[in-house]
């Protein structure tokens, strides 16, 4: 098949990027809309999801200072339009998807192993995901080697994080 690599008109680019052809809504006032963009690698899905969760852990500051009415907390609306991710990125991605509409204890240096096994990016980076896992042969057992690396681990967390529930929604209206 054929493909067309001349570069685009300025008439081309124009048409495309007209500013009619994807009517940006004018921001409301005093709100911060953020979008992420997670990058991939293990080690660095286990440092994202860190950041994450301390994340999630000052938005919910904010919100309870607002509450409170405490004349030190910003006044603007946050909200998180988009999530995207490669690899690990994908995955906190995932979690950050799951988890924002759930209450959860966040990690500090301070908290138990319990509490943080109920944190869901701790739970999925610490306890679920782990090269000791990623490198046992038991998905050789159906005869079929289609990876270097065991993706049941992977599949397991998965499944389990999807169920995560939390300590209740966020929301009044439900999560």
């Amino acid at each position: 098949m054929p493909v067309n690599t001349s570069p685009l008109t300025e008439g081309e680019i124009r048409r495309l990027f007209a500013k009619e052809s994807f009517p940006a809504p004018e921001p409301e006032e005093r709100k911060f809309q953020i979008a992420l963009v997670l990058g991939g690698t293990l080690s660095a899905g286990c440092y994202t999801a860190g950041v994450l969760d301390f994340f999630v852990q000052a938005l919910d500051e904010m919100e309870r200072l607002q509450a409170d009415n405490d004349p030190s907390a910003p006044r603007h609306k946050v909200v998180l339009k988009i999530i995207s991710g490669t690899s690990g990125g994908g995955v906190c991605g995932t979690i950050l998807a799951q988890a924002a509409t759930r209450r959860f204890s966040h990690v500090t240096p301070e908290t138990d192993a319990q509490t943080a096994a109920e944190n869901p990016f701790y739970r999925g980076w610490v306890d679920l995901l782990d090269i000791e896992g990623m490198t046992d042969t038991d998905d050789l057992e159906d005869g079929e080697l289609s990876s270097f690396l065991n993706g049941k681990p992977i599949d397991q967390a998965a499944d389990e994080l999807i169920r995560w529930q939390g300590n209740g929604c966020r929301s009044q209206n439900g999560c």
